[in-house]
This record gives structure tokens, C-alpha cells and sequence, in this order.
């Protein structure tokens, strides 16, 4: 099996590819280096758990015709003749030959599901079938067309293709009109944000002012932590707005306090003295503590004394 794989910039620049989740785009260049010599991959789970996708990611490739699969739990890259050229001293067939029975070749040089004159999957390779002499040669490339509605072509599992127990699991049905909301679902767990809808618009007015754009999941735990009202994160803001015009660690970046450190300190709260710099209010307060521990008061000096005569009296 060869070592080194393609992708068709036809393909992966398409507006239809570029419209899924980072997530999903990721799943499929995974998927097509895992793939076999005719575009089958038989491992998707453990594909799943190198690139850190998830089943909902899967489930868009097939709902956006990228992957055809299987009842199995294989999937084909639909694609893959539009991707990939294999020399036939180089081309190692695939092992899932049932599975590659059930597929022919549209004009776009696309995997489609071989359909008889009655509309129905067969599993039957018809006359024309392009692909059962092996993978072309380089001298007999096809031509690389851009994809579009025929391209992408329809996503019907053949009813005549091997099934496990676990088939039901490995994918479910996607209708056109649920197809949005799943992709919101995708790119909303791959935001990683664990605050709810009305925390998250808190937060978000108080990262924007805050100077220091670092450690924002940090942050974010912090203020779930907290949960602020309304009427708290105002609160908040009036005295980050505070600290920010008279708290001289944030006269510099390299001196501001991380966004969690500030609020898990309460640092909201801290009061700061009109146009003084909080140092010379720090020096201010040390030589006010040095006086009062050297004053000097003349009565109680008095009244000591006079104690000390008459004890000697």
C-alpha cells in the first residue's frame, strides 16, 4: 500500500468542504491518510481518537457526501479517484471487495452507489464500470473537475452490504433540514466553553475590557465560579475600569495580573486614592505606621513620672 497520499484543492478549498467545523475538515485529511488503496478506512473510531474528533463530526462528513458509509462500520472516501493516482505496479487492492462492489464511478470520477434502472442500491457492479481493472496509471488520469451537486452524488447505504451488530451505532440518518443545527452542535463543543448562554455575554464584556487577553479558560472557570448577576458584573466593570485608571501593575502588560488571578482575588473591590500612584500610597501608609509607633505625647510622659515619685514615696 502506498505511504504517500493527496488531496485535490477541488476538493478541500470547496465552499462545501470549507462550510464544515476545523473539526470535521481535520477528521477527513485523518481519514483519507488512513485510507487503503481504494479509499476504504475500517478503523474510523481509532481515526476518531488520533485527531480528537467525534461521532458528530463523522456524521457531518457523510450528511455533506465527503464519506459514503457502510453498515459495516467502513467507510469509503467519496472522492478518493479525484484525490489519488496509483501506478499498477504500486496498487494493493482493497480487503472490503463486497463493499467496493456495491460503488461505480460517476462522470466526475466520484464514488457513487451503483443503481439499478429500478433506483435501488444492487450491490452489483454494472458494464460500465470503470474501476475493476485496478487504479489507473499516471498516463491514464482522469480529469480533475471541481465538485458540485452531481458530484457529490446521493449518500443511500446499500441494503446488500455486510452488517455487524454495531452498525446502527457507527452512524445515524441525517436529513437535509437537521444538517444546520448539527453543525452548530459541532462547532459548539469544539468552542470548549463551559459557561451557559447568559454568563458567556458577561464574561464576554469583561475579557473585552480587560487589557490582558491571556489565560482565558482559566478566566472563564474563575467567573462560573463566581456566576455574577447583572447588577454584579456591572460591578465588576466599574472596578476593573477603576483599576485599570489607578493601579499601576496595569500601566504595563508585563505587569498585569492574569484575568483569573484579578478575579479570583476580588481585586473589583479595591480602592485606590485619587491621582496617587498605588505606590506612593504604599509609602505613604508604612511612614504613617513607623510615627505612630515613635510619637511622643507629653501628658502621658507627665503622668508616668509622677506615678514613679509616688511609688518611691
Amino acid at each position: 500500500m502506498a505511504e504517500r497520499r493527496m488531496f485535490a484543492k477541488t476538493i478541500v478549498t470547496s465552499d462545501a468542504f470549507l462550510d464544515m467545523p476545523i473539526s470535521a475538515r481535520c477528521l477527513y485529511f485523518a481519514l483519507g491518510m488512513e485510507a487503503d488503496d481504494d479509499g476504504f478506512v475500517n478503523r474510523t473510531k481509532t481515526v476518531m481518537r488520533i485527531c480528537g474528533a467525534t461521532l458528530d463530526d463523522l456524521n457531518v462528513l457523510a450528511a455533506k457526501k465527503f464519506i459514503i458509509p457502510f453498515p459495516d462500520g467502513v467507510v469509503v472516501i467519496k472522492h478518493w479517484r479525484i484525490n489519488n493516482y496509483l501506478r499498477n505496479d504500486r496498487y494493493v487492492p482493497t480487503k472490503y471487495g463486497d463493499n467496493k462492489a456495491c460503488l461505480t464511478l460517476d462522470e466526475n470520477n466520484a464514488y457513487v452507489l451503483a443503481i439499478a434502472d429500478d433506483d435501488e442500491p444492487t450491490g452489483i457492479p454494472n458494464d460500465n464500470q470503470r474501476y475493476t481493472t485496478g487504479i489507473p496509471t499516471v498516463s491514464k488520469r482522469y480529469p480533475q473537475d471541481s465538485i458540485g451537486k452531481d458530484s457529490i452524488g446521493n449518500n443511500i447505504v446499500p441494503k446488500g452490504t455486510p452488517s455487524s451488530p454495531s452498525a446502527e451505532d457507527e452512524f445515524e440518518v441525517v436529513e437535509d433540514d437537521e444538517l444546520d443545527e448539527l453543525l452548530a452542535s459541532v462547532v459548539q463543543k469544539h468552542e470548549k466553553s463551559i459557561l451557559s448562554k447568559q454568563q458567556k455575554t458577561r464574561f464576554e464584556k469583561f475579557y473585552e475590557l480587560y487589557p490582558k487577553k491571556q489565560g482565558r479558560q482559566n478566566a472563564e472557570k474563575v467567573w462560573k465560579k463566581l456566576n455574577p448577576s447583572e447588577e454584579e458584573t456591572n460591578t465588576i466593570l466599574i472596578g476593573l475600569k477603576n483599576a485599570i485608571e489607578h493601579d499601576s501593575r496595569f500601566r504595563e502588560q508585563r505587569f498585569t495580573p492574569m484575568p483569573a488571578t484579578w478575579l479570583n482575588a476580588g481585586s473589583w473591590d479595591d480602592e485606590y486614592q485619587e491621582d496617587i500612584p498605588q505606590q506612593l500610597q504604599y509609602q505613604k501608609k508604612t511612614k504613617q505606621k513607623i510615627d505612630d509607633e515613635h510619637s511622643f505625647d507629653a501628658d502621658d510622659f507627665l503622668e508616668a513620672a509622677v506615678k514613679r515619685s509616688a511609688g518611691h514615696d
